[in-house]
């Protein structure tokens, strides 16, 4: 978890907070999530081939085969960065997911993504 993408979570997502809450948010940050400056341990899944798992390459490989893609749609939004460890109800989940699974900011917050297409 880099700046720019705790800077993103606290523009958009906590841009409803005030001022003062999101200093404390991010004083209670450095302090109760001492590992965000450590490196994440790798998942065994990151050893995959995931070249088709690009959404900014997704449509060459689309045309290629013969598709337009009509929409993707990012699923799997977190509503905070999961490093944070903070624990969110099931409505924070679909709250995000219905605010940002349609748009650009679902490719930051989001792990996959589904590819709506038609054949041409």
């Amino acid at each position: 978890l880099n700046a720019g993408t705790s800077n993103f979570f606290k523009e958009n997502l906590f841009s409803a907070m005030n001022s003062k809450q999101i200093n404390e948010l991010q004083i209670k940050m450095s302090k109760e999530v001492p590992e965000l400056s450590t490196a994440i341990q790798q998942h065994v899944s990151s050893k995959l081939d995931k070249k088709y798992e690009n959404p900014f390459t997704i449509h060459e490989l689309y045309e290629e085969c013969g598709f337009k893609i009509e929409q993707i749609c990012y699923t799997y939004i977190h509503p905070s960065p999961p490093r944070f460890k903070l624990t969110h109800s099931a409505e924070d989940y679909k709250k995000a997911q219905l605010e940002f699974g349609k748009s650009w900011q679902g490719m930051l917050t989001g792990s996959q993504f589904v590819v709506v297409a038609q054949k041409i």
